[in-house]
């Protein structure tokens, strides 16, 4: 069967599909007449496994070990089990805080005795500093799979945009191969597939590059709507300090003043996450 009907079959869409395919996964048949790849009942099943444990976001890695035996489908299950009940009690505490911050005012908040108790809490194996890791990990691959930059010419050949390519590799200590020269150029850098294009600003021409499949680096750990969220709150991130920059220096503020207002800012932060995957 084609990979239309496979995608009919199983939910799955062809990017989803191609995707799998590439990270060994799954390897269908070629068609010896056309080089068509053919695909089985038992790609099929494959498939919907891969579905069903994805479903349950267990990361891609792990799922290729099952489906290799390298690993027991048993074995996989309760270390997967395990690490999902432990994020459980990591966000059952979150949510306990929350429910009682949600009780008072800022005037009234005992900022010291709530801090130490998410430290207890954090000794005791909940992890509240993981949000920080999780964005870390998000703005990482976010920032990989779109970058620009100005180079020193127009670029009006390929050639020239073969070098500018080259020159901003050089300059950031990257490897680069070209592996399509021309004005809509190809390459990789440090082992990703990139294309690249040429726009214009009022400073002159930019370099626009895009991962051609940037879902090699998306931190499967975090869950898609935390994603969005963190990739929201990082677009935020430079327009909210400027305008804070601004406020501060025309209203400078005490301290404690300064300080009431980051906990207001952090404060801002569960309603955010509640609303945005929402408006997506």
């Amino acid at each position: 069967m084609n990979i239309s009907q496979v995608e009919q079959l199983t939910g799955i869409t062809k990017q989803n599909i191609r995707f799998y395919e590439r990270q060994g996964l799954l390897s269908p048949i070629r068609n010896a007449e056309n080089a068509y790849r053919e695909y089985t009942a038992e790609d099929i099943r494959i498939l919907k496994i891969v579905k069903m444990l994805r479903k349950l976001q267990m990361p891609l890695e792990q799922i290729k070990q099952v489906l290799s035996e390298a690993v027991p489908l048993a074995d996989a299950i309760r270390i997967h089990q395990e690490k999902l009940l432990a994020d459980k009690d990591q966000l059952e505490a979150a949510i306990q805080v929350c429910g009682e911050l949600a009780q008072e005012s800022l005037s009234a908040l005992d900022i010291d005795a709530r801090l130490l108790e998410i430290e207890t809490k954090e000794r005791a194996g909940d992890k509240f500093a993981d949000i920080l890791s999780d964005f870390k990990a998000v703005v990482q691959a976010t920032e990989k799979a779109s970058f620009r930059f100005i180079p020193d010419t127009m670029i009006e050949t390929p050639r020239e945009f073969t070098d500018a390519l080259l020159r901003y590799a050089d300059e950031n200590h990257l490897d680069i191969v070209i592996t399509k020269e021309s004005m809509y150029p190809e390459f990789l850098l440090n082992g990703l597939e990139y294309s690249a294009n040429r726009v214009f600003c009022r400073y002159g021409a930019v370099v626009r590059c895009e991962m051609l499949h940037p879902e090699l680096i998306e931190p499967d750990h975090v869950p898609v709507s935390m994603r969005k969220l963190y990739r929201f709150l990082w677009k935020a991130l430079f327009p909210v300090a400027l305008i804070l920059f601004f406020f501060l220096s025309r209203n400078p503020v005490e301290r404690d003043s300064l300080v009431s207002l980051v906990i207001f800012a952090l404060a801002l932060l569960p309603a955010i996450a509640f609303l945005y995957p929402r408006a997506k």
